[in-house]
């Protein structure tokens, strides 16, 4: 089942008008009705974002991410779940929804990408930009999981697979987006970013891409495996040495 934050960001991007069943039961009822918050939050807030864009900038696409489906190691940082909250609204979200620092969403304009955490644009009003013009690359790297589950029908253990892929990017002046997309989110952001005049600027693939060596050794998956490597190979070389004295 999606998350609750995802369908909500999704609903009020749609500009769906919200409903709630006639008859719901105690448990139902408490679970739309915190839906229902967070549904009229991230309406205020798509509507204050807009205020930040340009005269001629236009909202094209929402995305929504969390801890839970997805996962912004390099992004986040190691103290991306310590956010304080100290302002009434910030208090009251962390009270409502126990989110300190896990619902975010990309904005795709019509100028750039924008990622915020809700809890920071409610304390500080506080997002990033990532324009077009200083977007060359975007990678889109697919990574096959193979797995054995048992399944009831057949009673007996099937091998399957699927698919992650890692949305990432890096701007001219050195900003840094890494995330965990499933393949249908994979494919949202192609579908958005073809229909953008200025995103064509960017050029989307699947090898990562970074300004410096050193950032593509520290930052991607296949530089932090060679550095891995080379550390390995250091340690046998020691080791060699000392067994040789």
């Amino acid at each position: 089942m999606k998350n609750q934050f995802k369908r909500v960001v999704e609903t009020v991007g749609d500009g769906v008008t919200w409903e709630a069943p006639r008859e719901l039961n105690g448990t139902e009822k408490k679970s739309m009705f915190q839906r229902a918050k967070m549904h009229i939050l991230m309406q205020d807030i798509f509507e204050t974002m807009k205020d930040e864009l340009r005269a001629d900038e236009e909202i094209v696409d929402y995305m929504p991410f969390t801890n839970g489906e997805n996962s912004m190691v390099f992004t986040s940082g190691l103290l991306g779940g310590m956010y304080a909250a100290t302002t009434d609204a910030t208090k009251n979200y962390v009270k409502d929804f126990h989110d300190v620092r896990g619902n975010r969403v990309l904005i795709f304009t019509t100028d750039r990408i924008i990622l915020f955490f809700v809890i920071e644009f409610l304390g500080e009003k506080r997002y990033q930009s990532y324009w077009y013009e200083e977007l060359p690359t975007m990678t889109l790297h697919e990574k096959v999981e193979r797995f054995r589950y048992f399944d009831v029908d057949q009673k007996k253990f099937v091998k399957s697979q699927g698919s992650t892929y890692t949305l990432d990017f890096q701007t001219t002046k050195g900003n840094i987006f890494i995330e965990s997309v499933s393949a249908k989110e994979a494919q949202k952001v192609q579908r958005i970013m073809g229909q953008i005049p200025k995103a064509q600027f960017t050029k989307i693939g699947d090898k990562h891409r970074r300004n410096s060596l050193f950032g593509y050794l520290t930052t991607t998956s296949n530089g932090i495996l060679a550095l891995e490597g080379v550390a390995v190979l250091v340690l046998l070389f020691m080791l060699v040495m000392y067994l040789v004295k």
